[in-house]
């Protein structure tokens, strides 16, 4: 693979797809294979239509390595919930209660009340349809243990606060109430999940494990590198390369006496949101990733996701900027070890911006190539 491969975080939004798929701007850069989407959509089959259409726009963007933007999901932790033996969602006026999760989305809390166990493969279906439809590298998105647990309430595992009067120390008791609860969605939901999609898969598959709650708790940061390597745990390592995307982190630095421990081959991870808009390669200009330099010292080392472009505002970089922020990433770590993908998923922008951001980082990421190339 060339250097500086390109590729998608994970969701993409989810306009009305009637509108889209008559769309003039649409038709033009997607051509004649918009149709296929149409005809899927009007037999029926909407979740595959707008998977189809989400194929080709990443195709079109030009990323080396793609997925369907979580076009059959509900949303990154719902979807998982609602297809897993021992949660229950919250209702008030038969209503699912929503929560605040980024920006103006929201999910569905559950909480855990017996011993967990995968209902289906939640992802098989729609990994079946991607390596269907795409003759590009796939990389699978999952909500990862940790996150689960951490966005779930823990009934099971940790008891009521009057049956814990007494208890010395409650910071304990619910330490490992989390950690019991997140190493059973390791091993009872990610796993076999894993394994499942695994068997199917005719090619090394790329595995990225979300997950944004990592550091959100500083304490509970080793619970997240336990259960996310159970969940890999037996796994058939020739037969996958696993990475884990970490979002919205207050500070990258507080992963480091951890990650020698995180059994996987590349962190996928948000910068662009930090840096500034000037362009060029000085620590001046590029003051969003100057923690690099803490990953260059690291015992172990990884392959960084570098994040490009910034997910929470409608201003659409250029790839002159895509590329100098490539390449001061490159010249703290060696161009070797750098992908190039969006800060996260790109939900909560217009399906047009998000393309816009995903076709530039694809023109940065060919900019800094040539860098290398003279």
């Amino acid at each position: 693979m060339v250097i500086f491969p390109t590729q998608g975080i994970g969701s993409l939004p989810k306009p009305k797809l009637e509108d889209l798929l008559e769309d003039s701007f649409w038709k033009k850069e997607l051509g004649k294979n918009i149709a296929s989407a149409k005809e899927m959509y009007y037999k029926g089959n909407k979740k595959d239509a707008r998977a189809l259409f989400n194929l080709l726009l990443l195709e079109k963007a030009g990323l080396d390595i793609v997925y369907d933007g979580e076009a059959h999901r509900i949303e990154m932790y719902q979807h998982p919930a609602e297809n897993i033996d021992g949660t229950e969602f919250f209702y008030s006026g038969g209503k699912k209660e929503w929560v605040r999760s980024f920006d103006h989305n929201y999910f569905c809390q559950a909480q855990c009340l017996s011993q967990l166990g995968l209902k289906i493969p939640y992802h098989l279906e729609e990994f079946l349809f991607v390596i269907k439809n795409t003759s590009k590298e796939i990389k699978l998105p999952v909500t990862g243990a940790y996150t689960l647990a951490d966005w779930s309430f823990n009934p099971y595992y940790l008891p009521l606060p009057e049956n814990r009067i007494g208890e010395p120390n409650q910071r304990l008791v619910k330490y490992q109430a989390k950690e019991k609860l997140a190493v059973e969605f390791a091993e009872k939901i990610i796993r076999p999940l894993l394994e499942t999609i695994l068997r199917s898969s005719r090619t090394r598959l790329r595995i990225q494990i979300d997950e944004p709650a990592a550091t959100t708790k500083p304490t509970e940061i080793p619970i997240f590198v336990n259960s996310f390597n159970k969940s890999l745990k037996g796994l058939q390592a020739n037969k996958y390369k696993a990475s884990v995307h970490i979002c919205y982190s207050r500070d990258y630095r507080i992963l480091f006496p951890y990650l020698a421990k995180l059994e996987c081959s590349q962190l996928a991870l948000e910068f662009a949101n930090r840096d500034g808009w000037e362009l060029g390669v000085s620590d001046e200009k590029r003051k969003g990733y100057h923690v690099l330099k803490g990953f260059k010292s690291l015992e172990k080392n990884f392959d960084i996701g570098l994040g490009v472009v910034d997910v929470h505002t409608n201003r659409v970089e250029s790839p002159e900027l895509v590329r100098d922020r490539i390449l001061y990433a490159a010249q703290i770590l060696g161009p070797e070890k750098i992908y190039v993908n969006p800060d996260c998923g790109l939900r909560t922008r217009s399906l047009k911006i998000a393309f816009k951001k995903l076709r530039n980082t694809v023109e940065g990421a060919k900019l800094a190539r040539k860098e290398f190339e003279n």
